[in-house]
């Protein structure tokens, strides 16, 4: 028998509304709703921010991502990080059961809160 779980309307909304971000995403959608182009970003990195006296920290998972190839650019009160993580191919060739590591390019920005001055 399976255990009951209260329902909290925060967080399965939050988790639509990550849901819904990633089906988006995966058809070539922006958050402000314009078509990207044909080709779609297949990897969105985890993003968590937060204060700390008077530093905003903001931390991006970027498992198997060179950070030489990861773009960090601060402009217009927005924190822009772009970069890829890709896919290493061996010799062997491998029957895969399951696969769910997300290769490809990726972007993500993070509007800055007033009156934060930028340090990389």
């Amino acid at each position: 028998m399976a255990l009951l779980e209260k329902w909290n309307r925060s967080r399965d909304l939050e988790r639509l509304r990550h849901e819904f971000d990633d089906l988006l995403e995966r058809f070539g959608f922006e958050p402000g709703g314009l078509l990207k182009g044909w080709q779609t970003s297949s990897l969105r990195p985890a993003i968590e921010s937060y204060v700390d006296g008077d530093k905003y920290t903001v931390r991006i998972e970027l498992p198997g991502v060179d950070p030489k190839e990861v773009d960090i650019k601060v402009g217009g009160g927005v924190l822009t990080v772009k970069g890829s993580r890709e896919e290493k191919h061996e010799s062997s060739q491998r029957d895969f059961h399951r696969r769910e590591f997300r290769y490809g390019s990726f972007e993500r920005a993070v509007t800055l809160p007033e009156g934060m001055k930028a340090e990389t």
